[in-house]
């Protein structure tokens, strides 16, 4: 029975904690990496048994290693490439699975901490040879489940959804935008139906007889929670909030909203910006929410 028959062949039950577009990447990251994984570690013996080969053939004419592997070498192929490639399938398959989750659900699980967690622990020094040599025998047998990744994935999420992970991530970026955390004192004021953010939320300059306005990344920050304030959805910006998250040169410096909560945006040139609501109670709403409100 091949290694993938084996993986087939055991009954897991399916992880309800995710949806079935992202298991059907899951699974599919799981078979290319154990594909991989086996053809490499044939391609790795095929290498070798040529290698030897070629050396037993040439062994009377040259002392040269060079002359005598002319006639196969490739560069960069060699079995101790073909073996470092086999013991980084594991960290590959990591990354390319917590990167996937982190931008699919706009969330900051750390891969390092994940590979920790699942990877055999490398030897710290070079001199350790005997430790290295059984560490670099365990990577190239070792084999990971994308259930194990999922797994951990979940402990740093803490119990969360993704949504709420995301969610909590957004609102501390904004907390700490709009709150100098070494004076433990707020970059905004409230006025009425209006946040006043007094950081430094936005940038101007003439350029050319060319007036330019930034948000910068705090603001940016700022404006996709306005976004989940007016729609309740993580993963979706109106058209117009979308433009001014985007990194282009915003050409002036007040932009009106038909929306229910958000009616207007407004840049100074003292960098400050001010986020005009439908009624004063959704800005100390918004406030409460997503900036945290003055003891």
């Amino acid at each position: 029975m091949s290694l993938l028959d084996k993986f087939s062949a055991v009954e897991i039950k399916a992880d309800s904690r995710i949806s079935e577009e992202d298991r059907d990447f899951c699974q599919k990251h799981q078979k290319a990496y154990l594909e991989a994984r086996a053809a490499l570690k044939s391609i790795k013996k095929q290498w070798k048994e040529l290698y030897d080969a070629q050396m037993a053939i040439m062994e009377n004419i040259s002392d040269s290693e060079y002359t005598r592997e002319r006639y196969i070498k490739v560069d960069g192929l060699s079995t101790s490439s073909l073996s470092n490639k086999i013991e980084l399938l594991p960290e590959l398959f990591i990354t390319s699975l917590v990167t996937y989750f982190n931008n699919k659900y706009h969330v900051s699980v750390s891969v390092e901490v994940v590979k920790k967690a699942l990877l055999p622990e490398s030897p710290k020094y070079d001199w350790e040879k005997s430790r290295s040599k059984e560490y670099h025998k365990i990577m190239r047998d070792f084999i990971l489940r994308y259930e194990d990744v999922v797994e951990q994935i979940f402990v740093q999420l803490g119990g969360r959804t993704f949504e709420q992970r995301a969610l909590d991530e957004l609102k501390e970026k904004c907390h700490k935008f709009a709150w100098n955390l070494y004076h433990s004192k707020a970059e905004f004021e409230i006025r009425n139906d209006t946040i006043q953010l007094t950081g430094y939320a936005c940038s101007y300059e003439s350029w050319m007889s060319r007036c330019v306005w930034k948000f910068n990344d705090g603001m940016r920050d700022v404006l996709r929670a306005l976004a989940h304030f007016e729609t309740q959805q993580l993963d979706y910006l109106p058209k117009d909030i979308a433009f001014l998250v985007g990194y282009d040169d915003k050409c002036s410096s007040s932009y009106d909203f038909d929306y229910e909560k958000l009616k207007k945006i407004r840049m100074f040139k003292n960098h400050r910006v001010d986020v005009k609501f439908a009624s004063k109670e959704l800005a100390h709403q918004f406030a409460e929410q997503y900036l945290g409100l003055v003891a």
